[in-house]
């Protein structure tokens, strides 16, 4: 009977094995599938392709597809927003402000200019919200540099209160210290800690700014305002508002907006929100709150930190916008990140001007088009060389630990995360520099050979470093002892990769002072180059003004583009400037260019526009490649080689190696083999 019912016990429990088994496989699947799904399902014209291809921000998709929870829901005509096109003109209108909060450009630089700015082909055009708001004061944290600002509308007497998102490493890291800490508030509440930290840097400024506007406004509602990070910001200050840490005058509202916002605290911070947000309605009225927590499609930043790690949105009812539509989630699928359309919720009418969705697209905006000055400040820093000697100051950290004696470090544990910081997010660095070193076709190209010389040098140099300790241990040891020998061979090891890290180091700081030079020499060619430039577009444009406007045909040949006003694909949203004959086509171009003294709002390809025909009788215009010196085509061709000896002799090396020293004793005394070799 045991016997019997141990092996009814055993057939259960397989049972059950093959049934998780089968589950976890499913949504191993599923979870791949939806990672390499192909990009051609979306359908994208050439426009949007070369505007996605462009990217150089993080639109956290891969985020989205490994973290946003699929909900089982499909959301209908019925889940449509109560009024959508006016609620999504009035979101549109609000979120213009998020702009605002970044630090580049400043809040007064863009208020001093605003009548520029807004202009038609400049990276304001459309923000009609700004042109009767005031500036009331910028906003500036004491943690991480968090950014914001203050801005009081006379038409709507709100008084907007933004906060801007992640935009430098500081901001980043705290973003990831996902540790839940007490709210100050309500002790029993967790709170993100990261999130927290920022806020309290900025928090009395934030107080202070907001109490003098009241005072000197005639301010009816208040709008706590935010995008990503900012959207949590935003919570925290409405908290404090609601909770009267920061009481609001009788009769002025609170608004909430937020756009990719991530969760904030626990379940049980939501709940206190929720009872703050009752007790205010119930004693001001319904309207004295307003909450809006909008989420797009594709967009990652929502689902972190996980709702597995205890974590919850503050709001029950988000809203999510997909294709310019904008649906309300039921209360019970709020932690959802992922949705399915029914077919007749969509509106056919309507052009999804961002089909891929992502964390910088939200209610028709494309935050990387306006927030493009961030890209040119960190370009013209040296960011990318920074990093790389970050990179290669951690790893020589580490083998300078390893090689001093072991009396006087006591521990390998400095080394190990110096190593593993230093090395683990170098790869990282791939996805910045390679693209601006190679076409866009070329991309995949280029990182897969990088992979494979990294492979090389880790093959070549692990093989060797492994038969030098195995001829060493096999070498007569007269004076020393075979410990002691051992020990003196792994000191030898370990300077040797010690003076490679330091050769390393040299090189990086070379290839930025070669860097440097160039780009001083591109700098000036530039400077000669735009003077040109000017002189031809006053030559042309006083030649415009003196003869009748053309609509079809330009002279000496050009052809132009159609100037209807109502068709889009003909109007250049990124300035005069970007019309101009190019020498390469899209595919030929790096996707990051090199740093310019031309704002990114002016001079940069983000939106793929027909180019000026050349300047020739021919119609058929031929793309042309990029041009490059004698020196750099030389030094590639130099680089092509030297890859390939490099290859072929990590192949010799390795498989030598395993043939005379992984065959065993028998084999090798019977091809006449030396067992024992000495160096």
């Amino acid at each position: 009977m045991p016997n019997m019912i141990d092996a009814v016990d055993i057939e259960a429990k397989w049972s059950d094995f093959t049934l998780r088994w089968g589950s976890v496989k499913s949504a191993v699947m599923s979870a791949l599938s939806k990672i390499f799904s192909k990009e051609s399902e979306w359908n994208l014209t050439p426009e949007q392709r070369h505007m996605y291809a462009t990217e150089s921000f993080m639109n956290f998709r891969l985020i989205a597809r490994l973290c946003a929870t699929p909900s089982p829901y499909t959301l209908g005509l019925s889940d449509l927003a109560q009024g959508e096109d006016e609620l999504y003109a009035n979101l549109a209108e609000i979120g213009q402000f998020v702009f605002v909060s970044f630090s580049t450009p400043p809040p007064d630089f863009i208020f001093a200019n605003l009548d520029q700015l807004v202009q038609p082909d400049f990276p304001f055009e459309g923000f009609d919200a700004l042109r009767d708001a005031e500036l009331v004061s910028e906003l500036s944290g004491s943690v991480a540099n968090t950014t914001g600002a203050v801005v009081y509308r006379k038409s709507t007497k709100q008084l907007v209160v933004s906060f801007g998102g992640t935009t430098n490493l500081k901001q980043a890291w705290y973003d990831l210290y996902a540790v839940r800490c007490a709210y100050p508030r309500r002790r029993a509440c967790g709170v993100h800690c990261g999130f927290w930290k920022m806020y309290e840097g900025c928090q009395k400024h934030v107080f202070d700014v907001v109490k003098k506007a009241l005072e000197n406004y005639d301010v009816q509602e208040v709008v706590s305002l935010g995008h990503s990070l900012g959207g949590a910001l935003a919570y925290l200050f409405a908290l404090d508002a609601l909770s009267g840490e920061f009481p609001l005058p009788s009769g002025v509202g609170m608004m909430v907006a937020t756009f990719g916002c991530p969760r904030v605290g626990d379940a049980a911070l939501s709940e206190y929100w929720q009872d703050l947000v009752r007790t205010h309605q119930a004693e001001n009225g319904v309207d004295s709150v307003k909450e809006f927590q909008v989420k797009t499609l594709n967009d990652g930043v929502p689902s972190l930190p996980p709702a597995s790690w205890g974590y919850r949105h503050l709001t029950r009812k988000p809203l999510y916008l997909h294709h310019g539509r904008l649906f309300h989630i039921p209360e019970t699928e709020c932690e959802h990140g992922a949705f399915t359309i029914a077919q007749d919720a969509l509106d056919p009418t309507r052009t999804a001007v961002h089909p891929k969705g992502g964390h910088n697209y939200y209610i028709g905006k494309d935050a990387e088009k306006i927030v493009g000055f961030v890209v040119d400040r960190v370009k013209t820093r040296g960011f990318v060389m920074q990093l790389f000697t970050a990179s290669s100051c951690l790893t020589l950290l580490c083998y300078f630990w390893l090689s001093l004696p072991p009396r006087f470090t006591g521990t390998p544990m400095p080394a190990i995360v110096s190593f593993a910081a230093g090395h683990g997010f170098s790869p990282l660095l791939l996805v910045v520099i390679v693209p601006r070193l190679v076409p866009a076709k070329y991309v995949s190209t280029t990182l897969g050979a990088h992979k494979a010389l990294e492979q090389v040098g880790s093959t070549a140099f692990q093989t060797l470093a492994g038969v030098a300790l195995d001829i060493s241990k096999k070498k007569p040891t007269e004076l020393n002892g075979a410990q002691t020998g051992d020990k003196r061979d792994i000191q030898y090891l370990l300077n040797a990769f010690l003076f490679l890290n330091v050769l390393q180091l040299a090189g990086v700081i070379g290839l930025g002072r070669m860097q440097r030079k160039q780009r001083e020499a591109a700098s000036q060619r530039a400077s000669a180059l735009l003077a040109d430039l000017q002189s031809e577009s006053i030559e042309e444009e006083e030649q415009r003004i003196s003869e009748p406007p053309q609509t079809k045909e330009a002279k000496d040949g050009e052809s132009w583009q159609p100037t209807d006003e109502n068709d889009p694909a003909g109007d250049c949203s990124r300035g005069r400037s970007c019309c101009r004959a190019t020498t390469s086509n899209a595919e030929e171009q790096p996707l990051l260019r090199e740093p310019s003294r031309i704002p990114s709002y002016t001079g940069d390809t983000r939106y793929l526009v027909s180019p000026l025909a050349p300047r020739s009788h021919s119609r058929s215009s031929s793309s042309v490649r990029l041009l490059r010196s004698k020196s750099v085509v030389r030094r590639g061709e130099m680089f092509a080689a030297l890859s390939a000896v490099l290859i072929a002799f990590a192949w010799v090396l390795f498989l030598v190696t395993a043939y005379f020293k992984l065959r065993s004793k028998e084999e090798r005394d019977s091809a006449g083999v030396s067992s024992t070799i000495y160096i």
